[in-house]
């Protein structure tokens, strides 16, 4: 894809990228090997569909209209995201939120270094006959309401990406 890290790119000095996982509006996703601890993790970068780009040599991201703010905000935005994830992690012990292990913030943009969740989309595990009634997607979707975006919006918090990727 289209301005992505290539693989073996190293991201704060202790992730190397393997694949790529996926992209959202807001960012890019890799899946990437902590070089110390031989553990894979996924790392999220900001890099907003539409309004950044990748210089070729430094591999920096960069908005496309440098005179527009958009994407300073966002990131401000997406470092908020993280510190509130972060915080959450020790207010509340969630196995529905995805935990936050670093940030970093190198090549004019920044990183959220998280746990990687190595699972099976909500499609696709509905498409494999492991959901055999209403009730089932019912109680599915009611813990992902109530224990992954509640939390969440009551941190004055949306999630902007809600997907079948993104439930795993």
């Amino acid at each position: 894809m289209k301005n992505e890290l290539p693989p073996g790119s190293i991201i704060g000095n202790d992730y190397r990228i393997i694949e790529t996982l996926g992209r959202g509006g807001f960012g890019i996703t890799y899946k990437c090997e902590d070089i110390r601890l031989k553990l894979v993790i996924a790392v999220k970068e900001y890099f907003p569909e539409g309004i950044a780009d990748r210089e070729p040599d430094s591999l920096d991201v960069l908005p496309k209209n440098r005179m527009d703010d958009t994407f300073s905000w966002g990131l401000k935005k997406f470092l908020m995201e993280g510190t509130t994830l972060a915080a959450m992690q020790h207010k509340y012990s969630n196995e529905y939120i995805v935990k936050i292990i670093r940030f970093i913030e190198e090549r004019k943009t920044a990183y959220l270094a998280m746990e990687f969740i190595d699972g099976m989309p909500i499609d696709k595990f509905a498409l494999s006959s492991k959901i055999t009634s209403a009730h089932q997607v019912e109680e599915i979707f009611h813990s992902i309401c109530t224990k992954a975006l509640k939390p969440i919006h009551e941190a004055n918090f949306y999630h902007r990406d809600i997907k079948p990727d993104n439930i795993l």
